[in-house]
C-alpha cells in the first residue's frame, strides 16, 4: 500500500514539474515574439520617418545631362536630409531641344533652421543685396563665396553661395554645371561657420 502511495506521489510531482516547464517555455516564447514585434515595429517607424532614399538611377541620369550630384559629408547635429528631388528632361521624353537637369537636397534642423543644395546646368540669376561675404576654399568646387544677403526666397536675411562656371568649369568635364547653397533660420541668422563647414565638406556622389 505504501509503495503504491509513493508511486502516486512521484507521478503527481513529475506531472506538476512538466506543467511548470511548459508554462515557462510558452511564457519565454511569448516574450520573444513580443520583443521581436516591438523591434520590427520600431524599425519600420524609424525607416518611415527618418530615412530618405536617393535613387541611384536619378544620380546617373543627372550626370548624363551634365549635373553631377554633390552632397555634404558634414551635417550639423540635429539636422537630417528630409527631401531630395530630381528633375531630368530629355528631347526624347519631353519634346525639348536639349537635355536639362536639376536637383535639390533639403536638410531640416532645430530652431526652425534648414539648408539646401541645388544643382543645375543653368545659372541662378543676379546676385541680391549682399551685406557681408566670406571666401571658402574647397577641394571639389574651388573658391566659393558665402554671402549674407537680403531679399532671398525666404524674404529674410539668409546665407547663400552660388558656384557658377563663369571662366572655368566648376567640376572638370561638366562645363555647365552650377550649384547654389542656401542657409535659412526663421528667427536668427544661420551660423556662417557651420555653413562654411558644410560647403567645405561636399563630395561628388
Amino acid at each position: 500500500m505504501n509503495s503504491i502511495k509513493n508511486i502516486l506521489i512521484l507521478i503527481f510531482i513529475y506531472t506538476f514539474f512538466l506543467w511548470g516547464c511548459k508554462n515557462k517555455i510558452v511564457t519565454a516564447q511569448d516574450d520573444f515574439v513580443q520583443q521581436k514585434n516591438e523591434v520590427l515595429h520600431n524599425k519600420k517607424t524609424t525607416l518611415k520617418t527618418t530615412d530618405i532614399i536617393i535613387d541611384s538611377d536619378k544620380i546617373r541620369q543627372l550626370i548624363t545631362v551634365g549635373v553631377p550630384v554633390i552632397m555634404p559629408n558634414y551635417i550639423p547635429d540635429g539636422f537630417q536630409l528630409t527631401n531630395f528631388n530630381a528633375d531630368i528632361r530629355t528631347p526624347e521624353n519631353d519634346n525639348i531641344a536639349d537635355s536639362t537637369g536639376h536637383y535639390e537636397a533639403i536638410y531640416q534642423g532645430a530652431n526652425r533652421c534648414h539648408f539646401g543644395i541645388e544643382g543645375s546646368e543653368a545659372s541662378w540669376g543676379d546676385y541680391l543685396d549682399v551685406s557681408q561675404q566670406w571666401i571658402i576654399n574647397t577641394k571639389i568646387l574651388g573658391e566659393v563665396t558665402l554671402m549674407h544677403i537680403y531679399g532671398g526666397s525666404s524674404g529674410k536675411p539668409e546665407l547663400q553661395a552660388w558656384v557658377i562656371p563663369d571662366e572655368k568649369e566648376v567640376i572638370k568635364g561638366f562645363p555647365y554645371a552650377s550649384y547654389r547653397f542656401y542657409f535659412i533660420c526663421q528667427n536668427s541668422l544661420f551660423s556662417p561657420k557651420e555653413a562654411a563647414r558644410i560647403i567645405e565638406s561636399v563630395k561628388i556622389q
